[in-house]
């Protein structure tokens, strides 16, 4: 299983954003035609002049003190063999550190199921309930329950998502990055922030020997 991240910039949260046009080199206007019909034309069409400009970002009373980072502990994770009814898990570390004005979010995706090269694929758990799903937890400890499935665990600060509180309770990875309800932890950097993201699969004893792959991308975007 592969592992990515990616870092996005959401401007849009930003209390200050001014633009200033610096018009120093404007030329000066023609003069006035004495052919009034010139004139009146001369004035319905406007004269452009390329412009200066200067963006201005954050806070004005509070410069940024730290840059935004994001980091995973390994880009690859391997559950070695499989057996049928038996849990296996593996884990990741991700870490979050900056302004402590900044607000941030961090979402996941997988690009498809665990899938090998003939297409036979192993499932995204349902839980034990059979209805948790990437944005809803739910327990998974039945080992007659197939699938793969994550939970995130506080390591540094409280910020894994309330779902994951009981620690019976797993997410399937939703599809695409349109998975607007797979937010895996939020919250805002006054220290550095570290959690564990606990992947756990489980196949049943007609599952097809194989390879199978697949790619987990996580997104972190600061809010400021």
């Amino acid at each position: 299983m592969q592992i990515n991240t990616d870092v996005q910039d959401n401007s849009s949260y930003n209390p200050v954003s001014q633009i200033s046009p610096d018009i120093s080199q404007k030329k000066p206007a023609p003069k006035p035609s004495k052919n009034p019909i010139s004139s009146q034309r001369n004035r319905m069409i406007p004269t452009l002049f390329p412009l200066k400009t200067s963006i201005q970002t954050g806070f004005r009373d509070q410069p940024s003190a730290h840059d935004f980072r994001f980091s995973i502990s390994d880009d690859a994770v391997s559950f070695g063999p499989l057996s049928p009814t038996d849990f296996i898990a593996r884990n990741i570390t991700l870490e979050l550190a900056g302004d402590p004005s900044y607000l941030y979010t961090v979402t996941g995706y997988e690009n498809h199921e665990l899938t090998d090269q003939y297409g036979d694929f192993i499932p995204n758990t349902r839980c034990d309930s059979e209805e948790c799903n990437e944005s809803t937890a739910g327990p998974w400890v039945n080992t007659l329950t197939f699938g793969l499935g994550y939970r995130c665990e506080n390591i540094k600060g409280n910020d894994c998502n309330t779902g994951f509180n009981d620690k019976t309770f797993f997410k399937p990875f939703g599809f695409g990055n349109n998975n607007n309800g797979a937010i895996i932890l939020s919250g805002i950097l006054n220290t550095t922030k570290t959690v564990q993201i606990l992947y756990q699969v489980n196949v049943s004893g007609t599952q097809h020997q194989g390879i199978y792959q697949n790619s987990i991308t996580y997104v972190a975007l600061p809010k400021y």
